[in-house]
Formats: structure tokens, sequence, C-alpha cells
């Protein structure tokens, strides 16, 4: 119990520091008249993402198991 607690923490962690990094790395990569556009994709496909991963996950897990969400969504994730 305790390792999942601490992954748990960890992974906390690494998603409290997310957004910040995310728009500071917009903000140094991007043209000013670009930034707003570029911040814009960037968290509302996360939006996106998120939506669009709870309402396909339970068929995928109904026909092809639990295992399957994690393979597929996983290679999406890869593969852009």
């Amino acid at each position: 119990m305790s390792g999942l607690l601490l992954s748990r923490v960890l992974v906390g962690i690494g998603k409290g520091v997310s957004p910040s990094a995310a728009t500071d790395l917009i903000a140094r990569s991007t043209p000013l008249e670009e930034r707003s556009r570029a911040v814009a994709f960037v968290f509302g496909g996360l939006s996106v993402g998120s939506v669009m991963g709870l309402l396909l996950a339970p068929p995928l897990i109904q026909n092809l198991g639990w295992e399957s969400v994690f393979y597929i969504f996983g290679l999406l994730g890869v593969a852009w």
C-alpha cells in the first residue's frame, strides 16, 4: 500500500507542474501573436482528450478487456 501511495504522490507532483511547464514552453517557443492560439490548442486538446477517453473507454473495456484501454490510448499518445 505504501508503494501505491508513493506512486500517487509522484503522479500528483508531475501533474501539478504540467500546466505551468506547458505554458512556459509555449511562451518560449511561440511568437507573441500566436501564443493565445497555441495555449488554446494545448489546453483545449487536454479537455477534449479527457472527454473522449471517458466516452471511449467503456465500450473498449466491454469488447476488448480493460487492458485494451491502456494499449490503444498509449499508442494514440505515441502516434500524436
